[in-house]
């Protein structure tokens, strides 16, 4: 029988079963007890120091100690997250400011191609005339609507800057010694800009032009200065307007008489301004004038409109070494033998026979055309050479292509120049195919006046039209005229249809008066009224019926293609341009 081994005794000495006896809440510093532990955890003491009162726990039931929910750990942690949160927080920052600054010089650098501004000029007054310029063309706006209060007042800037001798106003004076010259009701003249360059002397007249321009748009606005905003005068709610209309669902709350001020102030201001200001050339005077004489014909003062067309043709004159060989000034008809004939004469003399005409003088109106046209159809032909000959272009290839992106990249870092002035109007008039598109509108006017006077004039009326329908529209197909004369002449042959369809109307109503005017029409002159036509050389017209078939086929051709939409550049929004509005 095998012997039973002996148990072995334990190495480790016996010791007392651990008392179960009440509950063990061990006492944690920072952390929670470790529940899950096979064995509970020994226990701690609970030091006086570490103990919060209960008096002072009800006392302050919302406030926890922070310090005693952190570890070092979890503190070093929150120290490096807050470290390198600051610091691509101060990252974005200057990449945002960056990159602001970066889209304000690609802009300012674009504007600069699309509207030259003088080089002496410092860079903020550029970007303002930059963003007057950009924001006035309807067709570079979000919108495609002219928003003429921010117009006006990126024009303003521009014009304070100028005349501040601090910026870029230095060496500019004020006439008469320095103490101005006040007009009644309208404020000091212009100032003495004799000692700056040309550049800067044309920018400046720019300038104000487009305020007197913004100026006629805001004359029925008011600026609600609480809003910061520009509204028709129309919906401001006050005593002034006791009938406000109701205002569009698009547009802000009706803004309140007390909180209103003039949107702008009057436009003559500044007429007046570039008239009496010493350093501009004649034709930019005459320029203002006419515009001045414009708005006050919109304004039903044709008294004062008439005076002002005659001061634009005074100034046209002044530069003549003896003005009445050259023109009527009473009648402003041109003289048929006239030693020097000028551009700035024939625009004055056109723009005063269209106030006749258009105030019903058509008696007065109709010799000052024909003069007009009489002296451009006489003017000199300009020499042009040979190789300065427009051609076809050549088909562009794609090397020629890559090429033509490649230099426009380039362009973008050269030094753009101020293109040099326009023609000043005071030299003798040379004729040139630009003279072509002047005589077309000419002979729009002498046509409506002829057929509109009286109805044995119909024919000639309609024939005057006819011709200068078509002397636009052989204009229109040449390859070396400029996109804006295009534009001009597109409006040229919408007119001419127009006043064509008139006239038709007109013709088929004079043929329900008299059904059979086949007699009343063999005794019709010629051209001017001269040589009546007899037996079979009598000058018959058209009857209604053709005429309409006629013209249908000019308005399917001219109308039905939309020559004018075709021509306009509807470019891109410029975004920049109110970015340096802020600037």
């Amino acid at each position: 029988m095998p012997s039973i081994p002996r148990i072995r005794p334990s190495l480790r000495p016996l010791r007392p079963p651990r008392s179960s006896n009440g509950v063990h809440q061990p006492r944690s510093f920072t952390n929670r007890p470790q529940l899950l532990l096979l064995s509970r955890p020994v226990s701690r003491p609970n030091l006086p120091f570490l103990t919060t009162s209960n008096r002072l726990l009800k006392s302050r039931t919302l406030q926890y100690h922070l310090s005693r929910l952190l570890s070092t750990e979890q503190k070093r942690f929150l120290q490096s997250q807050a470290y390198i949160g600051t610091r691509y927080l101060v990252y974005g920052v200057l990449i945002l400011f960056s990159g602001l600054a970066w889209c304000l010089l690609v802009t300012h650098e674009w504007l600069e191609r699309v509207f030259p501004t003088p080089n002496e000029w410092t860079f903020l007054t550029r970007c303002a005339l930059h963003c007057a310029k950009a924001l006035e063309d309807p067709q570079a706006v979000s919108k495609g609507v002219t928003s003429w209060g921010d117009v006006s007042r990126a024009y303003l800037k521009t014009c304070r800057r100028l005349e501040d001798s601090s910026i870029d106003g230095k060496d500019i004076q004020k006439q008469e010694d320095g103490e101005g010259i006040s007009v009644p009701g309208v404020g000091e003249v212009g100032f003495d800009i004799s000692v700056k360059s040309e550049p800067w002397r044309r920018g400046y007249w720019e300038t104000l032009m487009g305020i007197a321009k913004a100026a006629e748009h805001l004359e029925e606005q008011v600026y609600d200065t609480k809003a910061k905003l520009f509204f028709p005068r129309k919906y401001m709610i006050g005593p002034s307007n006791p009938n406000p209309w109701p205002k569009p669902q698009w547009m802000a709350a009706a803004p309140l008489e007390d909180n209103c001020v003039a949107a702008s102030e009057p436009p003559e201001k500044y007429y007046i301004k570039i008239l009496t200001t010493k350093g501009f050339n004649s034709r930019q005077r005459m320029e203002a004038a006419l515009a001045y004489g414009e708005w006050l014909e919109f304004k039903s003062m044709p008294d004062t409109a008439e005076e002002m067309y005659k001061w634009a043709l005074d100034i046209a004159t002044s530069s003549l070494p003896q003005p009445d060989s050259v023109i009527d000034r009473k009648t402003a008809v041109v003289q048929p033998n006239a030693p020097i004939v000028t551009e700035n004469v024939l625009d004055a003399a056109t723009a005063l026979g269209t106030h006749y005409a258009q105030t019903g003088r058509p008696e007065a109106a109709l010799p000052v055309f024909l003069s007009v046209l009489r002296a451009r159809r006489a003017a000199p032909l300009e020499r042009i050479l040979a190789n300065n000959s427009p051609g076809k272009a050549s088909p562009q290839t794609d090397i020629g292509a890559v090429f033509g992106y490649f230099k426009a990249f380039t362009s973008m870092f050269e030094k753009v120049t101020y293109p040099p002035p326009p023609p000043s109007g005071e030299t003798p008039i040379v004729r040139t195919v630009v003279e072509d598109c002047e005589e077309a509108k000419l002979m729009t006017y002498i046509g409506e006046i002829l057929f509109a006077t009286s109805k044995s004039q119909h024919e000639i009326g309609l024939r005057w039209t006819k011709e200068a329908i078509e002397m636009a529209n052989a204009r229109v197909k040449e390859q070396n005229v400029k996109k804006e004369e295009l534009i001009e002449c597109a409006d040229c042959l919408e007119v001419g249809v127009s006043n064509w369809r008139l006239m038709v109307d007109q013709l088929f109503e004079d043929e329900n008066v008299q059904p059979d005017n086949t007699a009343s029409r063999k005794g019709i002159k010629g051209w001017f009224g001269f040589g009546k036509a007899n037996g079979d050389n009598v000058i018959r017209s058209n009857s209604p019926q053709q005429e309409e078939a006629e013209l249908e086929k000019w308005e399917e051709r001219i109308l039905g293609d939309n020559l004018k939409e075709k021509l306009i550049d509807r470019g891109k929004p410029l975004w920049g341009s109110r970015l340096l509005l802020v600037f």
